[in-house]
C-alpha cells in the first residue's frame, strides 16, 4: 500500500510563521482602553457632565401653571384644583402656611408669584430663604418678584408663603391665599454643579449596567452616548420647562439605576445557583438574557413609578394600612373593618384585603426622607414584578423551551404594556405579589411533583400555595381554579401526584382561612358571594330575555371573551401567542390522543402543559363577567398576561434557531418594547390630567 507523499523539509532551517497584523501601536491602546467598562463608563460620564453643565448654563425661563396636573412636584400644603369662571383661569388655595419648592435653579433666578389678594392691605408672608418678610397685596391678581436664595450645589430652593386664615361659610378649610402661576427666569450664571454630577453619575452607571447585562460593551457604550447627549437636548428644550422637571427627578433616577444593579446582580446570583442545584438547566448566556430581563423589568417599573409626576391610586390606602401594622394596629385590619375595606368597584360589596402585603413591606415605612416609604414600597413590588419575569423564563423553560425561548418569554413579560399600565397608574401592588407567589407555587409543584408521595415535599408545596392565598384574593381564586382542574385531570388518568396535590391544596386552604379569609366567612356568605353571583349571572353570553339566534349568542359570547383581550393587547403579542398555543397543540398530536400522555412522565414539559392549559381553561369563565365583577386585575395579571408571555416565548425561540429568525425575534420584542415604553410616557406624562 502506498503511503501519502510529503513535501520535503529542510531540518536545518527554521521556517517563520507569518506575522499577524498588527494595528498601529496608538490606535491599539485606544482600543484596549475604551473596551475597559470602568474607564468607558467614566469618559461617557465625563462628557455627560460637560453637555450638562454646558446646557445648564445656558439663560432659561419657565412656568409653573398652578391647578395643572404638572404642579404637584413643586407645591406643599396646597388644596385641590379649582377654576375661575370670572378670569377664566385655574388656580389652587394655599393652607395659611404653605411651601414652593423648586430645584435646579442657578444662582441670580428670578421667581415671580401670581396671586390675588382678597382684600386692601393684605398681608402675606414670604420667606425666600433670607428670612419672613410681609407684602401688603391690593384687590385683584397680582405679581409678586423674589430673588430666592438658592443652594450653589442642587438648585434647590425653598419659598414659604404665610397667610392669614380665611373662612367661608359652607367651606370647612382654613384658605390662605390663591396662586395661579409661578414664573422662573434663569440668567444661567452658576448653574448648580450637583445636577450635572448626578446625571453624569446616571450616565457611567447606565452604561456599566447595559454593558454587564448584554456583555456588550458597544451596548453599553450606546446607552450611555443616547443618554448623554439626550439629557443635554431635554435640558433646553421646551424654555425650560423640562429642565425643571429632570432636575426634579435626578436624584431618584440615581437611585433607580443603583437598586437596578443590586436587582442585577442578584437574579445572575439566583440563576447561578438554580443551575448548580440542578434544578433548572441553562447555558450561561441565556442566565445573562434573563437576569438581563429582570433588570428591564425593573428599571421600566420602578423609572416610571418613582418619576415626581407619577401619580399611585392605590399607594396612600395601602401605606395607610402598612402605617397601622408599624403602629401595633394589626388587628384593626386583621378583623373585618368595613372603614378599611373599599367597595368592588362600582359596586357595593366589600371584597377582604389580607394584612400579608402590609406586614412583609412594614420594613419600608421606616427609610429615611419624605418620599422613602413611597419610593420604597413602589421599590419593593418592582422587585417582585422582576422576580415573575424570572418565574416566567423558567415556566418556558419547564415547557420545553430552550434558553433562548426562556430569555424571549421573560423580555416580554417584562415589556407587555399592560403590565406596565398595571403597575404605573392603577397601584395594583399587592397583586403584584399575588402573581408572583403564583407563579412560584407553580414552578414548586412542577419541581416536587416527583417526590410529592414525600412529606417534606407536601409541607412544602402546602406553604407556598398558603402564603399565595392569605397574599390577596385574587390568588386564591386563580389557584382554586387552576388547581381543581388539574387535580380533576389528574385524578382521570389516576396519576401518582394527585392526592398529594389534592392534600397540600386543601391543608394550604385551610391555613388560609384559619388565618384570615374564616374571619369573613359570615360576611361573605350573606351578602359578597350572593350579589357577585347575580351580577355574573347576568354578565353571562347566554342570560338574555328576549329570544336569541346561536349566531347572535356565539358572536356574544366571542364578544366577551376577545373583547377584553383585544382591547389590552397588541395583535402581536396575541398573535405570537396563539402560535406558541398551536406550536404545543401539534407537539401533542404527534404523540397517541389520550389524557395520560397529555401529562405523562416520559413527555417533555407534559405536566407543564398539562399546568398550562388549566390555566387557560381556568380564564374562559372569568372573561364571560364584567370588569366590575371580575377586574381585570384577575383576569389578566394573573391569568392571561403570564400565559400570553410564556407561549409567545415558546414562538420566538422557536423562529431563533436561524440568524434570520433571531432577526425577527429581535424585530418583534422591539416593536413590544417600544409599545411599552410609549405607555409609559403616556402615563407618565399625559396621564395625570384626570387628577386636575
Amino acid at each position: 500500500m502506498s503511503t501519502p507523499s510529503h513535501p520535503q523539509v529542510n531540518r536545518g532551517t527554521t521556517v517563520a510563521a507569518p506575522r499577524p497584523l498588527r494595528l498601529p501601536v496608538a490606535v491599539h491602546n485606544v482600543r484596549a482602553v475604551v473596551q475597559q467598562p470602568i474607564i468607558l463608563a467614566t469618559l461617557l460620564g465625563l462628557l455627560s457632565l460637560l453637555v450638562t453643565m454646558m446646557a445648564l448654563a445656558q439663560p432659561w425661563r419657565t412656568s409653573i401653571i398652578v391647578g395643572s396636573p404638572f404642579d404637584r412636584p413643586y407645591l406643599r400644603e396646597f388644596y385641590h384644583a379649582e377654576y375661575s369662571e370670572i378670569h377664566q383661569s385655574g388656580f389652587r388655595w394655599t393652607q395659611p402656611v404653605a411651601s414652593v419648592i423648586l430645584q435646579g435653579l442657578d444662582q441670580g433666578t428670578v421667581v415671580v408669584l401670581h396671586v390675588h389678594g382678597d382684600y386692601d392691605g393684605m398681608p402675606l408672608g414670604i420667606d425666600n430663604g433670607a428670612g419672613m418678610q410681609t407684602v401688603a397685596l391690593r384687590p385683584g391678581w397680582q405679581q409678586v418678584y423674589l430673588l430666592p436664595r438658592v443652594n450653589a450645589w442642587n438648585g434647590n430652593t425653598f419659598i414659604r408663603l404665610n397667610a392669614p386664615a380665611q373662612f367661608v361659610e359652607g367651606d370647612p378649610r382654613a384658605r390662605g391665599v390663591a396662586v395661579r402661576q409661578i414664573d422662573i427666569r434663569g440668567n444661567g450664571a452658576m448653574p448648580p454643579l450637583g445636577q450635572a454630577v448626578l446625571l453624569a453619575l446616571s450616565t457611567a452607571l447606565a452604561t456599566l449596567l447595559m454593558g454587564r447585562a448584554t456583555h456588550r460593551t458597544w451596548m453599553g457604550a450606546l446607552v450611555g452616548l443616547s443618554l448623554a447627549l439626550g439629557v443635554g437636548a431635554v435640558l433646553t428644550l421646551d424654555e425650560g420647562y423640562w429642565r425643571l422637571t429632570l432636575t426634579n427627578y435626578t436624584g431618584r433616577l440615581l437611585v433607580v439605576l443603583l437598586l437596578g444593579g443590586l436587582v442585577l446582580l442578584a437574579a445572575e446570583w439566583l440563576l447561578a445557583c438554580l443551575v448548580q442545584r440542578g434544578i433548572i438547566r441553562l447555558g450561561p448566556g441565556a442566565r445573562r438574557g434573563l437576569a438581563a430581563a429582570a433588570l428591564l423589568a425593573f428599571v421600566m417599573r420602578f423609572g416610571a413609578a418613582a418619576y415626581p409626576l407619577n401619580y399611585n391610586s392605590d399607594l396612600p390606602l395601602i401605606l395607610g394600612r402598612t402605617w397601622l401594622v408599624r403602629e401595633g394596629q394589626l388587628l384593626s385590619i386583621f378583623l373585618p373593618n368595613p372603614a378599611l375595606t373599599p367597595v368592588q368597584w362600582e359596586m357595593d360589596v366589600t371584597i377582604p384585603r389580607s394584612p400579608f402585603y402590609y406586614i412583609i413591606t412594614t420594613p419600608v415605612t421606616l427609610l429615611p426622607s419624605r418620599y422613602g416609604d413611597e419610593l420604597g414600597m413602589l421599590a419593593f413590588s418592582s422587585v417582585v414584578d422582576a422576580v415573575a419575569v424570572l418565574l416566567v423564563g423558567m415556566l418556558v423553560l419547564a415547557l420545553g423551551g430552550n434558553g433562548r425561548a426562556a430569555v424571549y418569554g421573560g423580555l416580554l413579560a417584562a415589556a407587555l404594556p399592560f403590565g406596565l399600565r398595571m403597575m404605573v397608574s392603577w397601584g395594583i401592588l399587592p397583586t403584584l405579589l399575588a402573581q408572583c407567589l403564583s407563579l412560584l407555587a407553580v414552578m414548586v409543584w412542577l419541581h416536587l411533583r416527583p417526590r410529592l408521595h414525600k412529606r417534606w415535599a407536601q409541607l412544602v408545596l402546602g406553604v407556598c400555595l398558603a402564603v399565595a392565598f392569605i397574599a390577596y384574593p385574587t390568588a386564591l381564586a386563580f389557584l382554586g381554579t387552576t388547581g381543581a382542574l388539574l387535580i380533576a385531570l389528574l385524578a382521570l388518568r389516576r396519576d401518582p401526584a394527585t392526592l398529594p396535590t389534592l392534600w397540600a391544596g386543601i391543608g394550604a386552604v385551610v391555613v388560609a382561612f384559619a388565618l384570615f379569609y374564616g374571619w369573613h366567612v359570615p360576611a361573605l356568605l350573606s351578602r359578597t358571594l350572593p350579589e357577585l353571583a347575580g351580577a355574573f349571572a347576568t354578565e353571562l353570553p347566554g342570560t338574555v330575555t328576549e329570544p336569541t339566534s346561536t349566531g347572535v349568542l356565539l358572536a356574544r359570547t366571542w364578544g366577551a371573551v376577545w373583547g377584553n383581550v383585544e382591547d389590552w393587547y397588541s395583535g402581536l403579542v396575541l398573535a405570537l401567542a396563539g402560535c406558541g398555543a398551536l406550536l404545543l397543540t401539534l407537539a401533542q398530536m404527534r404523540r397517541p390522543p389520550t389524557l395520560a400522555v397529555l401529562a405523562g412522565p416520559n413527555a417533555k414539559g407534559g405536566y407543564a402543559r398539562l399546568v398550562l392549559l388549566c390555566w387557560c381553561v381556568a380564564y374562559i369563565p372569568f372573561a364571560f363577567a364584567d370588569e366590575y365583577v371580575v377586574t381585570l386585575i384577575l383576569k389578566q395579571v394573573l391569568h392571561l398576561l403570564p400565559a400570553l408571555a410564556v407561549l409567545g416565548g415558546l414562538v420566538l425561540g422557536r423562529i431563533g434557531s436561524t440568524w434570520a429568525g433571531r432577526l425577527v425575534a429581535a424585530v418583534a420584542l422591539a416593536w413590544v418594547g417600544w409599545e411599552g415604553l410609549l405607555t409609559l410616557i403616556d402615563l407618565v406624562v399625559y396621564g395625570f390630567y384626570q387628577l386636575k
